[in-house]
């Protein structure tokens, strides 16, 4: 009796830096609150694309934008350009961020908005060639998945307001009653996990 089934490898094979990028979306698995008012506001989305040579993590976009073209379009911009206010943005930051570039190919999944023309017309123009990952096939892009996870049970279950992955692992935790990080905290947050730790 087997185990484990086989799944296959990534179908692009990457030669070097900024050769394949994957990009994706997830909901973070944590409560932000507002910062004006400081009431909980939910769960942020946060859309990253990383380097599948490096692992290097390009760009990304968290707030409360839905998965959309505008997203993709916020976090391929942060991607394509040099990260050199970072230090300014977020004072507590040590590292530099040197990731940045635009892509030769971009692998993405048949989510709506990323059929969008917007969205060619960018990658054509760029001369950067879409990838489209087969349905129910996430290894296809398994390095940006590994790396939600790894933001997940990394960052988001060790602060205050996290809704955990399951609901077995939550018990009588709540979430919302405990959110206390403001979303702008967050982004600092998550900017010092990628760059620093």
């Amino acid at each position: 009796m087997l185990a484990f089934r086989s799944v296959g490898n990534h179908p692009r094979v990457a030669d070097g830096p900024l050769a394949c990028a994957e990009i994706d979306h997830t909901e973070l698995d944590i409560f932000v609150v507002d910062d004006t008012y400081g009431l909980p506001i939910g769960r942020p989305h946060f859309t990253a694309c990383i380097d599948t040579y490096t692992r290097c993590v390009l760009g990304i976009y968290v707030g409360f934008i839905p998965p959309s073209y505008e997203s993709v379009a916020k976090c391929l911009k942060h991607a394509f350009l040099p990260k050199i206010n970072l230090k300014n943005e977020y004072p507590g930051i040590k590292s530099e961020w040197p990731a940045y570039g635009v892509m030769r190919e971009l692998v993405l999944d048949n989510a709506l908005e990323f059929h969008c023309g917007a969205l060619e017309q960018v990658c054509l123009t760029l001369g950067i060639t879409i990838h489209f990952s087969p349905r129910r096939q996430p290894w296809y892009k398994g390095t940006i998945e590994r790396f939600f996870g790894r933001v997940n049970h990394s960052l988001s279950h060790s602060l205050p307001g996290t809704s955990f992955s399951n609901v077995l692992e939550r018990g009588d935790y709540r979430s919302v009653d405990n959110a206390a990080i403001r979303l702008s905290a967050f982004n600092f947050f998550i900017r010092k996990w990628v760059v620093d730790i």
